[in-house]
């Protein structure tokens, strides 16, 4: 490693919450002091040769990572930008960390690849309402969700019935889609925006097709509805609450509107009818009975009834037919890549010498180190 380049105290940081480590389990691990990797942490000292090889042993990391500067990472405290996370209440902070940064690390890649290519980012700025970081919370009622849903129909030209691939329309958007089993459980979506860049990770933990279609468009709904407000404002529990619902409304209405699931409802109100219009809108059994209860198509009471009849069935953690609705797979980043054959070298040197890493689940080969020709035979073979 060249002497004159700068550890980056930071980028150790990152990726040790990436990894699950707290740093007193980081120092055990390769034999040094708690407060020596604060001081790293902190830039104030950089680690020997020795430590160096046992800390990108013990992170998975090429040594290179910790020598640049990468996008996105920087401390909680100094972020104005909220943090859109689809989880359990009780999912440990340390779950929560980590994911996250999992997800920055693919836009760190990403963002080398769109910049290299001059791939555009979120198309749809002029419908998040006040820009700039607002500190007082605004309801959007549910008639004004539907409206905006048309208009980002109406943008991507989309009409009546269902929709084939929820992952491509985002992706249109200009919107970076990463799906990716962050071998945690508890987190199911979150978003990012970093300078402006939006982000949607998707943990694909064995979760069904139709549930990630919903969680993709719910975290879309979050991008147009709730990223003008600080993080200040989408933390408070009561509201949290209220731009969940919102959130949940426009993914529903984006999947099928009012209209299209009274009409579907016409064929009968009962599981045989209601697996059908899963099949047909790839939307989930409870879903469709949720919204059709809170469309007043169904009373309580049969709403219950059909709730209970799914769980006699065993049908609520496993429904019919999530076996053969395929996941839908991000594609955009891959064309952009097969499209871009004769810049790729270049691009696979500047991404080695960065230190940077990436998973099959993003764009192939999981090492770049030693690997592009194995990852050019994935990539266009």
């Amino acid at each position: 490693m060249d002497k004159t380049m700068r550890f980056i105290g930071d980028n150790l940081k990152f990726i040790r919450k990436l990894r699950g480590y707290s740093a007193t389990q980081l120092a055990e691990a390769v034999h040094v002091s708690q407060s020596l990797v604060s001081r790293w942490e902190k830039s104030e000292v950089n680690p020997q040769f020795q430590q160096l090889e046992d800390i990108s042993a013990t992170l998975k990391i090429p040594k290179q990572y910790f020598y640049f500067i990468h996008d996105g990472i920087e401390e909680d405290s100094k972020q104005n930008q909220a943090v859109f996370f689809r989880k359990k209440a009780t999912t440990p902070k340390v779950i929560m960390n980590s994911v996250k940064n999992q997800a920055i690390l693919y836009a760190q890649v990403e963002h080398m690849i769109s910049s290299r290519f001059n791939l555009p980012y979120f198309k749809l700025a002029e419908m998040i309402k006040n820009p700039k970081k607002n500190d007082v919370f605004e309801l959007t009622d549910f008639d004004e969700i539907d409206e905006m849903v048309l208009q980002v129909k109406k943008y991507l030209s989309i009409g009546s019935g269902p929709i084939s691939n929820v992952t491509k329309l985002v992706e249109k958007l200009g919107i970076r889609i990463v799906l990716d089993d962050f071998g945690v459980h508890g987190v199911d979506a979150f978003t990012m925006n970093i300078d402006g860049r939006y982000y949607i990770a998707v943990n694909n933990d064995g979760r069904s097709s139709v549930r990630i279609r919903f969680d993709i468009l719910h975290e879309l709904g979050h991008i147009i509805m709730h990223s003008k407000f600080a993080k200040n404002v989408i933390n408070d529990t009561e509201i949290h609450k209220r731009i969940e619902q919102e959130a949940n409304q426009f993914a529903n209405t984006f999947l099928i509107s009012e209209y299209e699931l009274g009409f579907e409802l016409l064929s009968g109100v009962n599981i045989n009818n209601i697996k059908e219009i899963k099949k047909k809108w790839k939307i989930s059994m409870q879903a469709i009975l949720f919204r059709s209860y809170n469309s007043k198509y169904i009373s309580k009471s049969r709403y219950i009834s059909l709730m209970q009849e799914l769980s006699r069935n065993g049908w609520r953690k496993k429904e019919p037919y999530d076996d053969i609705i395929p996941v839908e797979i991000p594609s955009y980043i891959r064309a952009a890549l097969q499209y871009k054959k004769s810049s790729l070298d270049d691009f696979l040197t500047d991404f080695r010498s960065r230190g940077l890493i990436f998973k099959n689940s993003w764009f192939g080969q999981e090492h770049m180190e030693d690997s592009s020709e194995q990852f050019k035979m994935k990539l266009y073979g």
